[in-house]
C-alpha cells in the first residue's frame, strides 16, 4: 500500500544498463524501434530509452545500430 492508500506491487527486472537513444537516421531508428520494441521505454520527459539485458546485446545492438548514439547517461540532453 502506498501513500495514497492504494495496492501495488513492484516486480523486479534484470537489465544490465538503460541507455538513452538519439540518432537523425529516422529510418534506423524506425528499425531498431521495431526490433526492439520490449526494451524500449520513455524516460520522465518522453526521451526514448533502451533496457540493455546484458552487456553483450548492448554491444550488439551497437552495432547493428552504428546511426543511433547509445548514452549512457541523461547529461546529453544538457547540450540541447
Amino acid at each position: 500500500v502506498n501513500e495514497y492508500g492504494a495496492k501495488c506491487r513492484f516486480v523486479a527486472k534484470n537489465y544490465h544498463k538503460a541507455c538513452w537513444i538519439t540518432t537523425e537516421n529516422e529510418e534506423q531508428l524506425d528499425k531498431f524501434m521495431k526490433a526492439k520494441y520490449n526494451l524500449l521505454a520513455r524516460d520522465k520527459d518522453d526521451n526514448l530509452v533502451f533496457l540493455a539485458e546484458t552487456p553483450f546485446l548492448l554491444q550488439m545492438a551497437e552495432q547493428d545500430y552504428p546511426d543511433i548514439v547509445f548514452h549512457k547517461t541523461s547529461e546529453f540532453m544538457l547540450d540541447k
